[in-house]
């Protein structure tokens, strides 16, 4: 966490346990488990190797980024009719793109809060819903794991499909860890209808033509950038794994973007 700003780099264990405490808000370490904002990085996974620890601390970072953003209150009609808006940033540079995506939603009453990817956690994205100044709103965050755009864009609108559909479990964090379930399959089909919609994406595969020229004409049409397109056919294994790979835009951020303030 501290390469990432979060925490001090400190050498001293002691001056370490004490970032940690005031990073997690807690008297004593061993009281994270039972705090309930981090409840759900305690849930085992079956199968997998427990990070629990890792993924609350994710949570945590979210939690203080999202505190440095003011929002509108929540509209649910108002973020609705943004998603059909804000596709074509995908196709903007993320060093422009990304600060006016998040005013657009912050416009609508959701804070979003792209994170870096912590080590072993395996985390997509989370959805959880707070009180801030007196504001009702959701905060999004997505984490950074595998940089590219067409992953950032569909885990981003996954979790908006939570907020949408999911309001009355505004009590639950949405942690998406790569589980199935109900309302996670739910927010999948949201998020692809929402990127690319159906009727014409349908049209397009089925005409056949995945060339270059091609995906970037489609794209053009449907106001997105191609390597969304591209990294859908590979998912649906339409095309070959890493066939077209240099239409896909990679997200970089640094360490100033997350820096305490």
């Amino acid at each position: 966490m501290a390469q990432w700003g979060f925490i001090k780099m400190v050498r001293d264990k002691a001056e370490q346990v004490i970032q940690l405490r005031q990073f997690f808000g807690v008297a004593t370490l061993t009281a994270i488990p039972n705090v309930s904002d981090y409840k759900p990085a305690f849930r085992k996974q079956e199968g997998k190797k427990d990070h629990s620890y890792a993924i609350a601390a994710w949570l945590q970072a979210g939690k203080h980024q999202a505190a440095k953003q003011e929002t509108a209150e929540f509209q649910a009609e108002a973020l609705a009719a943004c998603i059909t808006r804000i596709r074509h940033l995908s196709c903007e540079d993320p060093s422009t793109g990304v600060p006016e995506l998040k005013a657009q939603l912050a416009s609508c009453g959701v804070a979003l809060v792209p994170l870096p990817h912590f080590k072993g956690t395996g985390v997509h994205g989370a959805v959880f819903w707070e009180k801030r100044n007196g504001v009702d709103r959701a905060v999004v965050l997505v984490t950074l794991r595998r940089k590219y755009s067409d992953t950032f864009w569909f885990t981003l609108l996954h979790e908006l499909g939570h907020v949408l559909l999911h309001k009355p479990d505004r009590r639950k964090v949405f942690l998406d860890v790569g589980g199935t379930s109900a309302q996670e399959d739910e927010a999948d089909a949201f998020a692809a209808s929402r990127l690319l919609p159906l009727e014409a994406y349908t049209a397009f595969v089925e005409a056949g033509d995945f060339s270059q020229t091609a995906i970037q004409s489609f794209a053009a049409r449907e106001s997105i950038c191609p390597g969304i397109v591209v990294g859908r056919l590979q998912k649906e294994k339409i095309i070959s794994y890493r066939e077209l790979d240099h239409l896909r835009v990679r997200y970089e951020f640094s360490a100033e973007d997350f820096a305490e303030s």
